[in-house]
């Protein structure tokens, strides 16, 4: 992926990351300086600014939508995962199972959800908007949940392969909100089953709060503003948790490195 110089920082011009350049990838996100990163701890308020208007999928199925646009990106969120997960598991009743193993992609999903999650987090040029780093956290939040949602569909007692990285991610990053996925095969009708609108509403209700939750977990959060139609965007990490961040994503590539050249 191509960098070019500005100011000090670099820019990058970047495209989808394949599956198979994931571990090369680590090194555009956290070779950065590290003190260019976004926000850290007393410094966070500097960051702390009003974004309306910003993401969101067009049509939820919400029987009232009077919560503002922080909580339509919420509840549009997750009824894309919890649609996904309805027709994995459909599929699985049906003896048609995905191409790939979910479990077994997991390591990978991981490590690239964390390399997203460092990205959005530096400075890539002067004064860049915080629009980026909350499309950033918001798009790799959003990918993980699905490929998640794509676990429990296939198998909620599944386990990973022996891969003490993606141990340790998933411990970081998941295990909070893994029993409330588990708990949806109970509680969802996979797609081949009709859901009543006022059920489906009231889960939605339920697994939106619950991802509001998880956001804060991970170290960001949307906070409401008095102007229903806009909300705030915070990063929540200080610096501690910012540099143990970093040196995560810098041993998990070292990790891979090795590994993949034994």
């Amino acid at each position: 992926m191509p960098h070019s110089p500005c100011g000090g920082c670099y820019c990058e011009c970047r495209e989808p990351v394949a599956p198979e350049e994931t571990h090369a990838a680590v090194d555009d996100v956290v070779g950065l300086n590290q003190q260019s990163r976004r926000c850290a701890g007393s410094q966070s308020s500097r960051y702390f600014v009003q974004r309306g208007n910003l993401v969101g999928v067009d049509g939820g199925s919400l029987s009232s939508r009077q919560a503002g646009r922080r909580e339509d990106l919420l509840n549009d969120g997750v009824l894309i995962a919890l649609e996904e997960y309805r027709i994995e598991r459909a599929l699985y009743q049906l003896g048609l199972p995905a191409d790939a193993d979910h479990w077994s992609a997991m390591p990978d999903t991981l490590f690239h959800f964390v390399a997203e999650f460092v990205d959005g987090l530096m400075l890539r040029y002067p004064n860049e908007p915080i629009k980026r780093t909350h499309d950033t956290l918001i798009g790799a939040t959003q990918q993980l949940a699905v490929k998640l949602h794509y676990l429990t569909a296939q198998d909620p007692h599944g386990e990973l392969p022996d891969d003490p990285v993606a141990r340790g991610f998933w411990q970081r990053f998941v295990s909070r909100t893994w029993p409330t996925l588990t708990a949806l095969g109970t509680t969802v009708p996979d797609a081949s089953n009709l859901w009543p609108a006022d059920q489906l509403d009231a889960r939605l209700l339920q697994l939106t709060a619950h991802r509001r939750d998880w956001f804060a977990q991970l170290g960001f959060r949307l906070e409401p503003e008095a102007n229903p139609e806009d909300y705030f965007f915070r990063v929540l990490l200080g610096d501690a948790q910012w540099e143990s961040l970093v040196n995560e994503a810098i041993a998990a590539d070292a990790f891979y490195r090795k590994r993949n050249s034994s």
